[in-house]
């Protein structure tokens, strides 16, 4: 696991789960985000490849919000885990495009 990894609240509810032994269980309802005058919200769209993780494994899967256009200061939380916070523009802001037509076509 990478060291912007170990900083997800997925992260730190995964060791919870380590030290207890206890399989974490992921679901979209146990993600929010939220942030400076942004109502908590959860995922509009999800894919988790996991239904059950056992201590000392990974899963992956994603994780789509809505937020207002412009919000700062953006947080994601998982469960009870402490939120952290969202540095990277979301897709479509501030991303480069892609040379050619836009469909992988020069």
């Amino acid at each position: 696991m990478d060291a912007e990894a170990t900083k997800s609240p997925v992260a730190a509810a995964a060791r919870e789960s380590d030290a207890g032994l206890a399989p974490l269980s992921p679901s979209p309802e146990d993600f929010r985000v939220s942030g400076e005058s942004v109502e908590e919200t959860g995922p509009i769209r999800h894919r988790l490849d996991a239904k059950e993780v056992p201590p000392g494994s990974a899963a992956t899967g994603t994780l789509v919000f809505q937020v207002s256009e412009g919000k700062e200061d953006l947080r994601l939380s998982f469960g009870g885990a402490r939120p952290v916070a969202l540095e990277e523009a979301p897709a479509g802001r501030g991303a480069e495009k892609p040379a050619g037509d836009g469909h992988g076509h020069q």
